[in-house]
């Protein structure tokens, strides 16, 4: 606060509005619990951002965290985990750390935060999850399951099979706890989640199969409608509307629900087209529990990688809707879940500067969003935020690197975020100084190298030191055609990426893994020319719980002509949860065409994470020497 100082501005005139009607944030608080105070530095942070709503997640399977004075043991029990399984590493299993974990919000507590977002023109929709994500609540009052038994607060993270029971007393029960909600939230829209939702356990429960017997649903997806509509009519009666995740669009759409869409924008165009509304929050522009750097310095995340840059690109507005349609995509808001979050510096790290590219894209008129202008204004912003000491990340000031393998040689193009500025790097490794070389085009990557790279604006170091190894092998710079295609989300961008000297990080969305969902990898690579050679690897991943499966087996061939090869390699590989390679080692051959191929693991089997569904292989860097 500075009280010596005389502030003056010009007499203007401001026409401003925006885009949007819905501008939203979302913080996930039953993984991790955060005080009041944090909630309203939250909110604080989205009003400074001219953002509205506030998407409050109160309830999961990892604690239930609003107090229901009818229900005290949803808080008594479901508030509290036994211990929570702790990631450092996609490479490494989680450790189970014991501990008991938990809180809740009170009341009262909930009333003040009401206030204070209404008090900054914040809404908060509160979400309550429902019929799946409950096992927090069923924990406390197992009777409202199918199954008889008894049940713990989960302590780690992915998708369970116990969920609601579709019984008139589950109805009671969840009418009871939406009363109270309506009470501590004026806000129209209620969020009940209908997201991740197995159907096991309706599956085996003779009163499902005949209920939907008697209400003549044809299977448990239209059953979950079926609940999902229960639900929006009596909260209809509250006068207020029900928000869901993409997944309430199966079975068929409750008469006034609005769709959440994040499972990309095929929800929101399916829900517009039925002349519904729709909040777009794809988990490949949306997340920010998503990397935001591609440095191994970051701290552990759930994957993927979404930048600054990504977010600002995001248009919400689904170029196939006609004009009519497009009026039903209302806005769109940035998700935080926070299972790898566990404090609120995590928290900030992750939002900041994400959410103000978001805000951006939000509030400003599609023709008018430029990033080179966003980015060097954030060179001002970073200023506010460095008075309110929020915990931001500055990748959005580092040097970007585009790395083509065509022609059989390597480029790496580097390009800075800001006007104005200088570029300086190294192949070395040595850190990067003004006095470093100076970037003028593209670099030929013709031998093992590591490239760092900073800008300079104003002779100021601006952002962190990018840097990148390349490992130049008798295969970089190959080019690589695929039998079959990888799908959109995990391609590189050029199947040459398969041998373009970079080898994956940890982090299968770092933009070098290759990811087939149900399919072989089937690559040849063309070297240019006879090489000889008696090594061959190619790496891939295993995330069991991301349904990321090692391949069944792993073939190498090798050929002169591209029509006649001889196989050099075939074998199971390691299955285990990882970073892996399947190395070879033959006697020399003199080749010019290599062909790998990867056998993907097929449907996932029963007992395993994503069982009934086309497992994910996940492969990279193919090194020959």
């Amino acid at each position: 606060k500075i009280t010596n100082k005389v502030w003056t501005i010009p007499c203007v005139k401001i026409e401003d509005y925006p885009r949007f009607a819905y501008r939203g944030m979302h913080l996930d608080c039953s993984r991790h619990l955060f005080n009041i105070d944090f909630v309203k530095r939250y909110i604080d942070l989205l009003a400074m951002n001219k953002m509205n709503t506030f998407h409050w997640h109160l309830t999961d399977d990892q604690g239930w965290r609003i107090e229901i004075k009818k229900y005290p043991k949803l808080t008594q029990v479901g508030g509290f985990r036994n211990g929570t399984t702790q990631y450092t590493s996609h490479d490494k299993p989680g450790v189970f750390d014991n501990i008991s974990y938990g809180g809740f919000y009170t009341q009262v507590q909930i009333k003040e935060i009401v206030k204070y977002a209404q008090e900054r023109y914040v809404t908060i929709i509160p979400e309550i999850e429902m019929p799946g994500h409950c096992k927090a609540a069923l924990a406390a009052y197992p009777e409202y399951a199918c199954k008889d038994t008894i049940l713990e607060v989960a302590t780690d993270w992915g998708v369970y099979h116990d969920i609601f029971c579709p019984t008139e007393k589950t109805f009671t029960f969840l009418q009871d706890i939406l009363n109270e909600v309506t009470l501590l939230f004026p806000s129209k829209y209620i969020h009940i989640g209908g997201d991740e939702v197995p159907k096991r356990r309706w599956k085996e429960s003779q009163y499902c199969q005949d209920l939907m017997k008697r209400e003549k649903l044809k299977d448990e997806h239209e059953l979950q409608s079926y609940f999902i509509k229960r639900i929006e009519k009596y909260l209809n009666t509250k006068q207020r509307e029900i928000i869901g995740w993409d997944e309430i669009l199966e079975g068929g759409i409750s008469p006034k629900a609005t769709i959440m869409s994040w499972r990309g924008i095929d929800g929101a165009v399916e829900t517009a087209r039925q002349n519904h509304d729709a909040i777009m929050t794809p988990g490949n522009f949306c997340y920010f529990d998503h990397y935001q750097s591609l440095s191994l310095n970051e701290p552990y995340a759930i994957g993927g990688f979404t930048s600054v840059e990504k977010v600002y690109s995001f248009e919400p507005i689904p170029e196939v809707l006609n004009e009519a349609q497009a009026k039903h995509i209302l806005g769109a808001q940035g998700n935080v879940w926070t299972e790898y979050m566990s404090n609120t510096n995590y928290v900030e790290y992750m939002i900041m500067p994400r959410e103000c590219a978001l805000a951006e894209v939000l509030w400003t008129p599609k023709e008018k969003r430029n990033y080179a202008n966003f980015t060097d204004r954030m060179l001002h912003n970073f200023k506010r935020l460095d008075l309110l000491k929020v915990n931001y990340a500055r990748h959005m000031m580092d040097v970007s690197c585009m790395v083509s393998s065509t022609g059989y040689q390597i480029k790496a193009a580097l390009k800075s975020p800001l006007s104005e500025s200088t570029i300086f790097y190294s192949l070395d490794g040595s850190t990067v100084t003004a006095n470093s070389i100076k970037y003028t085009g593209p670099i030929v990557i013709d031998k093992t190298a590591t490239l760092k790279a900073v800008c300079f604006k104003n002779g100021n170091k601006a952002g962190t030191e990018f840097f990148q190894k390349f490992n130049i092998h008798k295969g970089a710079g190959a080019e690589v055609k695929l039998l079959n295609p990888a799908a959109s989300i995990y391609y590189p961008g050029s199947d040459n990426y398969l041998a373009n000297g970079i080898e994956g990080s940890s982090n299968y969305g770092d933009g070098q893994w290759f990811g087939f969902t149900g399919l072989n990898l089937d690559a040849t690579l063309d070297l240019g020319s006879a090489k000889e050679i008696s090594k061959i690897k190619i790496n891939y991943m295993v995330k069991s719980n991301s349904w990321i499966y090692a391949p069944i087996k792993i073939t190498y061939s090798v050929s002169t002509d591209g029509v006649n090869y001889k196989q050099v390699y075939s074998s199971t590989v390691d299955q285990a949860d990882g970073l892996k390679s399947a190395p070879a080692s033959f006697n020399s051959e003199t080749v010019r065409y290599i062909k790998v191929v990867a056998e993907n693991a097929g449907t996932i089997a029963e007992g395993k994470p994503g069982a009934g569904n086309p497992a994910w292989l996940f492969v990279d860097e193919v090194v020959i020497e």
